[in-house]
């Protein structure tokens, strides 16, 4: 039951004013039709949840929690300089600017990773959220999804 809200929390503030909430008040305009609109964009959310979960799951149990964090990490940070680099005006885009961006990101990532490694030595509980974790052998058949 702690995963179902945990889940539902953070999908219902991650998804407000999100680009796919966007997209269905577009259809929802377009169509007119709440039932069909509402049932067509939750369907396709199920869909891609789903897909979402049984790659979780496989590359919990087959890769090391800590490079799929890593590189869900840089993935997210290369989206985020991508979009950056489409919306900010042209003449922000010295090298002095994209120098000072990227140190920031450099010493934020740091910082994130020393604040983990002190938590984990002093607690069992991680900072940042633990989404698989190896069973008592070590392993990689003993790993499971946990609840967060």
């Amino acid at each position: 039951m702690v995963a179902y809200i945990t889940s539902l929390t953070f999908v219902v503030l991650a998804e407000m004013g999100d680009k796919t909430q966007l997209a269905t008040v577009a259809l929802a305009t377009k169509y007119n039709s709440i039932i069909q609109v509402w049932l067509g964009t939750t369907t396709g959310m199920v869909i891609a949840d789903a897909i979402g979960i049984v790659f979780g799951i496989v590359l919990c149990k087959n890769i090391p929690e800590r490079l799929i964090k890593w590189f869900a990490a840089l993935i997210f940070i290369l989206f985020g300089l991508i979009g950056l680099y489409g919306s900010l005006p042209k003449h922000l885009l010295t090298l002095p600017v994209v120098a000072g961006g990227v140190t920031v990101i450099i010493l934020l990532i740091w910082g994130i990773n020393r604040l983990n490694d002190r938590q984990g030595s002093e607690s069992e509980e991680p900072l940042i959220i633990r989404t698989c974790t190896a069973g008592t052998r070590g392993d990689k058949d003993s790993r499971k999804a946990t609840d967060v």
